[in-house]
């Protein structure tokens, strides 16, 4: 077994209040301009804050051969909680075991998201690149299969724990996805060169916003897709990172997206629709004791496709 870990201290400057979480060292977006009485933006608002609940550590474990794999498992923690409400909470980063063959590896359990974890941004801040990178640990079953060298396919079946789909009522919670009794899949491929590297990958999820109406049960469903495609490039002292996503109703993702109605029948059964959006980010890091970087990323909500939502 391998014990590792890090004490990490945040001191943070911002000019003005933001949509956050984790006390504020999770920053999604500036929130708009809000006019007071007097005329005075009510929310440009600066704030410092110094905390040390990332601090982080972890274990690693390797366990003996199993069905000709071999095997390991990881435990991964942190002091952040779910939200601001539950920050300086122990919660999970990651908890998983995998099997591991000469061309293909076996995954169970909570793990980065491969939206997220496949190619992240190179920055400092907890958000890593969120909104514009997807942010996401969840528990999955994956299933990575090399045929050969530098080539992967990679198959998710996922389940929302920590970071849940937001419902009718703008709260965030993994009931929607539970009820549906399916999870998001994905698949994806990524190929690595020697200096270039790149991939692709695309995910069905389905919600069930709500059971009950009218004190009745009713089948409500929501099915949303995402892709993303991505490139590397490493030469040297110098790394670049460019990803391109598209999302519909990704707000499990730590994005400004969701869903509307846009029918609703006699009986009060909803038909809905996600509104779609769309990113890219690219960061640039050159050197190796001391390393200058650049991040600059792009997003646009583009509502939805169809009638005009009704509520």
């Amino acid at each position: 077994a391998e014990i590792y870990g890090f004490i990490r201290n945040y001191f943070t400057y911002d000019s003005r209040s933001c949509v956050q979480s984790n006390e504020g060292l999770f920053t999604m977006l500036p929130n708009d301009q809000k006019l007071g009485t007097n005329g005075e933006d009510l929310n440009a608002i600066p704030s410092v804050r110094f905390l040390s609940m990332t601090t982080r550590f972890g274990l690693n474990v390797t366990g003996p051969e199993i069905w000709g794999a071999k095997s390991t498992a990881k435990i991964e923690s942190d002091f952040c909680g779910a939200s601001s409400g539950t920050a300086f909470n122990l919660r999970i980063r990651q908890a998983y075991a995998k099997l591991a063959w000469e061309k293909s590896d076996l995954l169970v359990g909570q793990t980065w998201h491969p939206m997220s974890g496949d190619l992240m941004p190179e920055v400092f801040s907890l958000a890593t690149g969120a909104p514009f990178n997807p942010f996401n640990r969840s528990p999955q079953v994956r299933y990575n299969y090399a045929p050969i060298k530098g080539l992967q396919f990679t198959a998710s079946a996922i389940y929302q724990f920590q970071y849940g789909s937001v419902g009718l009522d703008g709260k965030t919670s993994n009931t929607y996805q539970r009820n549906a009794l399916v999870p998001e899949v994905f698949v994806g491929m990524t190929a690595k060169g020697k200096h270039l590297s790149g991939g692709l990958g695309v995910g069905v999820s389905t919600i069930t916003p709500r059971v009950v109406a009218n004190n009745m049960l009713v089948d409500e469903r929501l099915t949303s897709y995402s892709a993303m495609v991505f490139a590397s490039l490493k030469v040297d002292y110098l790394s670049v990172r460019l990803k391109s996503v598209y999302g519909q109703n990704t707000s499990h993702m730590m994005q400004p997206t969701g869903f509307g109605i846009v029918e609703t029948s006699i009986d009060g059964v909803n038909v809905y629709e996600p509104m779609e959006m769309g990113s890219t980010w690219i960061t640039m890091m050159y050197g190796k004791k001391l390393r200058y970087g650049f991040f600059a990323g792009w997003l646009k909500n583009y509502g939805h496709d169809g009638e005009k939502f009704t509520s």
